[in-house]
């Protein structure tokens, strides 16, 4: 598959391991919420965190179907939509110069033919890939800034592992929804708990009963991906952005 333009793999973003030597100065952003902003709560660490992963990922094929309808209701406050303006605007932004023409059918032979291909040519979303193919995903999603709401939840789980250091948290399918998250129980930074979302734009929001409905977010809708959590724990800590 051609590099997408505007989209090619830099320093910044490249899958580089922390032990690689190829790794710069610049990837080091995505860990800067840890060793930078000790200032900050542990909420805002979160969230900038979950910016910084969006901002770099901007590519997506449901994410570009969902920001259009977002954007032709831009008189919606972002505390009532699923999306946020910003996170829609960066999607259609992104894939429009990537694709100015045949923009949504570009973006899903992305998707299809490359990012969720396994080396067996077969097609499988995350949740069900096998370790091997979970790392490979995360590679070709790094390569071209691309989300999708699986990777972009292994994205945020993976740096509040190894860039924050919290464990509190799980990764979750939620299939009423179609849609994954990472959920964190109540405690005392989250009295009510919390979801953590970096594909939508919302970042934190507590988890609340509004943003339970919003979110479908309901006991029988969900279940933890185990999968991930096995990966985070076997494999995550050679692939933080150091």
């Amino acid at each position: 598959m051609d590099k997408i333009p505007g989209y090619s793999a830099n320093a910044s973003w490249a899958y580089s391991y922390r032990n690689s030597p190829s790794a710069t100065s610049s990837s080091s952003n995505i860990r800067a919420t840890a060793s930078g902003s000790q200032c900050l709560g542990l909420s805002e660490q979160i969230s900038e965190l979950t910016q910084q992963i969006a901002n770099r990922t901007r590519l997506s094929t449901t994410g570009y179907q969902m920001a259009m309808d977002r954007i032709n209701n831009a008189h919606r406050l972002d505390a009532n939509s699923l999306m946020t303006m910003r996170r829609a605007e960066q999607y259609t932004q992104a894939a429009k110069r990537a694709y100015p023409t045949e923009t949504l059918k570009q973006l899903a032979a992305l998707q299809q033919q490359y990012i969720y291909r396994t080396v067996s040519d077969e097609l499988r979303g995350a949740i069900e890939m096998s370790p091997e193919q979970l790392t490979d995903c995360l590679q070709k999603c790094r390569e071209h800034g691309f989300s999708n709401c699986d990777m972009q939840a292994l994205e945020v789980g993976l740096h509040l592992r190894y860039g924050l250091g919290l464990t509190d948290f799980s990764i979750v399918s939620n299939h009423k929804l179609s849609h994954n998250y990472v959920v964190f129980p109540p405690n005392d930074t989250f009295p009510k708990g919390a979801i953590v979302d970096s594909w939508t734009g919302q970042g934190v929001v507590e988890l609340n009963m509004k943003n339970k409905l919003k979110f479908m977010h309901h006991e029988g809708n969900y279940h933890v991906n185990e999968n991930m959590h096995n990966w985070l724990e076997n494999n995550g800590s050679r692939y933080v952005l150091s």
